[in-house]
């Protein structure tokens, strides 16, 4: 079952003057705080933004945009251009109305007899990730005040509807899934709660039509092959798991020692037959969970294969024993160790030999 969401969750909207940029005017201000599982609003806030005072503050108009707001907002427009809350103004009473919902979120669950959420963070939602969130951030760095929530927690409301989308076929920001809308199109707080209710329809879509537990829902049982359990080209769980044999009962029935510690095979590789063909038996699924026999092998410069030594059969060409082998003492941590002597001792042979090349004729 999912875990009832412990954030504060605040859908933020603004309405700008400019499009194309990463800093534009603000004209009005919109946020609802919201429960995301059951798409219940909190709390909100809306407040019209200075337009002079904005661009005072560095953020920029372009011509196309302010020709749009007059065509399709006017009224919104006339009410930035005439209102007298300035821009540190309105950034400041979306600090106080997030720090206000963190407080709440506590409140509502200590009340519902909930343990208090110490991992709980202001999650700010905004339709584009290079839009809301992004400006409003600009705004901040304009007035030279801190963001009262983390970059982290920027959550984008298009990422995820087209997510389950892209997985379920259904888009519930558009008809006829979308919900219907309450308000006026582009009015900062309609926007807000548009976006709320068909973000928590998205949301729940995987979940309302998610399988209902059954005997596989927390996984194979002990004994059991985590292989047999999982669906095979898209088909349905099986029905029962298979069980299998452990490895170390496996060899000892058929009187084979224990494999070496770290080395694996090739054949616990699963091939396309063993993946993902259904006609699969269990003997093949066996291949993958039983590692190999295998046997340390001591390799110098002088070992490694050639054409010669490795296609013609002389084996006594490969018989050197090398170089001593790098121990590690696992018991104290100290990492890897040469023995000492026998190192030496390599070394010393090692030069001799080769002086006795370099003497004779």
């Amino acid at each position: 079952m999912r875990q009832k969401d412990v954030h504060t969750n605040i859908m933020l909207d603004l309405e700008c003057a400019a499009i194309n940029t990463h800093n534009p005017a603000i004209i009005e201000l919109a946020a609802v705080y919201f429960d995301i599982d059951t798409g219940e609003e909190l709390d909100s806030l809306c407040t019209p933004v200075s337009l002079q005072s904005s661009m005072e503050h560095g953020l920029i108009t372009d011509d196309n945009t302010l020709g749009w707001l007059k065509r399709e907002i006017p009224q919104t427009l006339q009410t930035s251009q005439e209102c007298s809350i300035s821009l540190p103004q309105a950034i400041m009473r979306l600090s106080k109305f997030v720090k206000k919902a963190m407080r709440e979120t506590e409140a509502r669950r200590v009340k519902a007899g909930l343990p208090k959420p110490w991992r709980s963070q202001p999650m700010i939602w905004g339709n584009g990730t290079m839009a809301d969130n992004t400006w409003i951030r600009s705004a901040y760095k304009a007035c030279a005040m801190e963001v009262p929530w983390e970059y982290y927690n920027d959550m984008c409301v298009r990422t995820v509807v087209k997510q389950v989308w892209a997985q379920t076929g259904k888009d519930y920001s558009l008809k006829p899934l979308a919900p219907p809308r309450q308000g006026l199109k582009h009015d900062a707080l309609s926007d807000c709660r548009f976006q709320i209710a068909y973000l928590v329809l998205a949301r729940n879509e995987p979940w309302s039509e998610a399988p209902k537990p059954g005997s596989s829902a927390t996984g194979p049982t002990p004994g059991t092959s985590a292989v047999a359990a999982l669906p095979v080209n898209g088909g349905g769980p099986p029905t029962s798991s298979t069980a299998i044999d452990y490895p170390e009962k496996k060899m000892a029935s058929e009187g084979v020692g224990k494999p070496t510690a770290g080395h694996h095979s090739t054949r616990q590789l699963p091939s396309p037959e063993v993946s993902f063909s259904k006609g699969s038996t269990q003997a093949e699924y066996d291949l993958l969970t039983v590692p190999a026999v295998a046997t340390r092998v001591h390799l110098s410069k002088r070992q490694l294969l050639t054409p010669e030594t490795s296609f013609n059969g002389k084996e006594g060409d490969c018989e050197d024993e090398g170089p001593p082998m790098k121990r590690v003492n696992y018991r104290l941590g100290s990492g890897p160790e040469w023995q000492e002597e026998e190192w030496l001792y390599f070394l010393e042979q090692e030069a001799k030999e080769q002086r006795n090349n370099n003497q004779s004729p």
